[in-house]
């Protein structure tokens, strides 16, 4: 399967596990779902980086602008998200792409020094 196809498929499922579905499910796993899709994203933004894939570069950046992640109640996946980023992504990115990444890193640094 393509790994950008296997990205948006692995999107749509977490659109469906936290709520875009017709079933329900408590905040605490909607929150958790969404902090491990965020970094699931940010750990296939690192591969496509270093594949130079173009699809899979947009499909990752698209998981990780479309979920949330808590900090405060996961900050080991905060500072693994924020370490991937620092040690594999950050220069690599041009445009937009850079200004959606680092967005989502800076709230994440944000929260981090929050608590």
């Amino acid at each position: 399967m393509n790994r950008s196809v296997s990205v948006l498929l692995f999107t749509g499922l977490l659109c469906m596990g936290v709520g875009c579905g017709g079933e329900t499910q408590n905040a605490g796993e909607n929150i958790k779902a969404q902090t491990q899709g965020k970094l699931e994203a940010m750990k296939q933004l690192a591969e496509a980086i270093e594949k130079k894939d173009p699809q899979q570069i947009s499909g990752a950046i698209e998981g990780i602008v479309s979920s949330n992640m808590d900090a405060a109640t996961y900050p080991d996946a905060a500072r693994e998200f924020i370490d991937i980023y620092n040690k594999k992504v950050k220069g690599k990115l041009k445009g937009d792409e850079a200004i959606q990444v680092k967005s989502a890193v800076d709230e994440l640094e944000k929260a981090m020094k929050a608590k």
